[in-house]
């Protein structure tokens, strides 16, 4: 058997080293248009930042000849396939020399490269995309020639997040710039807040809402222009998100799927029996969702080479989707995600509930025990674990493993209560900030409280409810909720009956627990409608603080005219500046009852 495969990154050096595993005679020919195999290109942003060598990123080709006996040839370029004769067309790329290779099976493994905007400038002296080890070379020999002091990152996904620290830590001050709302989309946007929120507190400048538009090449400097704004940069890069490189399947007649990435089946087939595509070129399918999506990863590509090689040996090995797993660290904290998030879940139509816990990564008695925050999404029926995100310390990467390994076995909610962890004080705590997940879900499920979020506040009339805040008087000296009435949990016992028991009240406390406790002790004395901010004020005071930013770098909030359809509308900057609520609603879009003001249209003059 003769299998040729292109590519020799993650998926296409998995799939031939199973190969080899599974078939000692089958000869295996490894065809890599660049010069390495085997490159770790979510190492790239730690090269840039001096944490790594470049060297270590990739494996010598002749080392993996050797090893596992077979042909590898980089430097040379598949350009075509010719799927009737079982052929590819094949370039030396240093001599253009063309030759023609057979094969039994083929694996397309040819990866993804940046998806670089269609704007002016992309291609000016100091604008980079990151791809491969030559890109983060070129870079830091740009960087020692000019000595910038500035860089602007464009897209806050993954590789975006993980250059700001490596860059940062090169003491140049990084402006991160996303166009969407939030930035790390996998995470729900008051999750996202906190990690926003934690990257400017270390001087990151973040725009969000703020899509690029041109970047200028002036004498002095760049200058990004982005959203409403214009800014004087040393350097850009962009970390746009990535595309399938298809073309060469394009071009030989196979079925492309989302974003132009291959459509594959279970066994990572394509349309053709003989052909296999494998990696960041194809389309896979959410496992929570079951939406298509193409999101590339590199666990999910060596996980899909090792797949199409048990196809190849008869193995009835099987692609069951992706379960999103993933996570980035800055500045010593962590955010990870799982499964599904609720924009994902609202598309699919699956009806969910959240939950929203904070605690200690261990007792909080030991010195440094760092904050946790940990978001559920599961089934309302049956608590089954739809999706989970963490942001934290140390451990949350480990709890959000912990649920990951839980929605793969079809876990609930209730199962998170009874899980079992290791115990020692110094690393975790008698009760895992997992099983207090479990335990509010519980809780929720079971009707002992009722949750509510920030912008079931904003659609309510001022007056028809009371804000209750039950923190300290010391917490509370730090700011709180406008119109909120503060009696602190200690004293809520004694001065309960100072309540109007004819209207809603909604309780809140720094991180829910207390108002979970408060609640049901007015539910126990006759109160009938009383509700639970999910995360607490912790949360409300981070997405806070996203929507200040927002509305400074986005004068007009583009929230479609009821009247005349225009997107052009001017926020009443009173009401931004003085009303907190009104500010939320304007940065995100958010309903809002008249009385928190007023959205003027500035094509037809219609006010509401």
């Amino acid at each position: 058997m003769k299998v040729v495969i292109v590519g020799g990154a993650v998926a296409g050096t998995a799939a031939a080293v199973r190969l080899r595993h599974l078939d000692e005679q089958a000869d295996i020919i490894l065809i890599e248009k660049g010069p390495d195999i085997a490159v770790a290109r979510c190492g790239i942003p730690y090269c840039v930042g001096e944490v790594v060598e470049q060297h270590a990123l990739s494996q010598p080709a002749e080392e993996f000849m050797h090893t596992d006996a077979m042909d590898v040839r980089t430097q040379q370029a598949v350009v075509a396939i010719g799927r009737t004769e079982q052929i590819v067309h094949v370039e030396e790329r240093t001599t253009g020399r063309m030759y023609t290779e057979s094969y039994d099976a083929l694996i397309l493994a040819t990866g993804a490269k940046p998806a670089v905007p269609e704007i002016e400038g992309t291609d000016a002296p100091g604008v980079f995309s990151l791809r491969t080890p030559a890109d983060a070379e070129a870079m830091e020999r740009w960087m020692e020639e000019h000595r910038p002091q500035t860089v602007s990152i464009i897209g806050a996904g993954m590789t975006g997040l993980s250059l700001v620290e490596n860059l940062h830590a090169r003491d140049l001050h990084v402006t991160l710039v996303e166009q969407g709302e939030q930035i790390f989309a996998p995470m729900d946007i008051e999750m996202a807040a906190q990690l926003q929120q934690h990257l400017e507190d270390q001087g990151v400048t973040v725009f969000t809402h703020s899509p690029l538009k041109k970047i200028h090449c002036t004498l002095e400097a760049l200058e990004i222009e982005f959203g409403y704004q214009t800014l004087p940069t040393d350097m850009v890069i962009l970390a746009t998100g990535m595309v399938p490189e298809s073309e060469l399947a394009r071009q030989a007649g196979l079925p492309l799927g989302v974003a132009d990435a291959v459509v594959v089946d279970e066994h990572m087939r394509t349309a053709d029996a003989h052909i296999y595509a494998v990696g960041d070129v194809v389309q896979t399918r959410q496992r929570i969702t079951g939406q298509r999506l193409y999101e590339p990863l590199a666990v999910t590509a060596a996980r899909q080479g090792r797949i199409a090689a048990d196809a190849i040996c008869g193995r009835k090995s099987r692609y069951t989707g992706t379960q999103t797993s993933m996570a980035v660290q800055t500045f010593g904290r962590i955010a990870a995600v799982t499964g599904a998030n609720e924009r994902q879940l609202k598309q699919a139509g699956i009806a969910y509930q959240s939950t929203i816990v904070s605690a200690p990564h261990r007792m909080p008695y030991i010195p440094q025990a760092q904050p946790m925050t940990i978001k559920a999404l599961y089934a309302p029926k049956d608590g089954k674990l739809l999706g989970a995100q963490v942001w934290g310390g140390r451990g949350a990467d480990k709890r959000c493993d912990v649920l990951a390994g839980a929605m793969s076995a079809g876990r609930t909610v209730y199962d998170c209560l009874r899980m079992e962890f290791a115990y020692e004080p110094s690393f975790s705590c008698m009760r895992d900030p997992v099983n207090l997940l479990g335990q509010v879900a519980e809780n929720q499920l079971n009707g002992l409280f009722q949750p509510f979020r920030i912008r079931a506040l904003l659609e309510k009339e001022i007056g028809s409810y009371t804000l209750l805040d039950v923190r300290t008087i010391e917490e509370y000296a730090q700011g709180s909720m406008p119109g909120a009435t503060h009696i602190p949990y200690a004293i809520l016992r004694e001065q309960y009956d100072t309540l109007p028991w004819n209207k809603p009240i909604y309780l809140f406390s720094q991180t829910g627990r207390r108002a979970y406790l408060a609640a049901r002790m007015l539910q126990q004395n006759g109160f009938a409608q009383v509700y639970v901010l999910d995360g607490g004020y912790e949360v409300y005071s981070a997405l806070l603080r996203q929507a200040r930013t927002i509305a400074e770098s986005t004068p007009h909030h583009e929230q479609a005219c009821p009247q005349c359809g225009s997107h052009w509308l001017q926020a009443d900057e009173e009401m931004i500046t003085n009303n907190p609520f009104y500010l939320l609603g304007h940065a995100f879009g958010w309903p809002l009852h008249a009385c928190y003001g007023a959205y003027e249209c500035l094509r037809c003059g219609h006010t509401w």
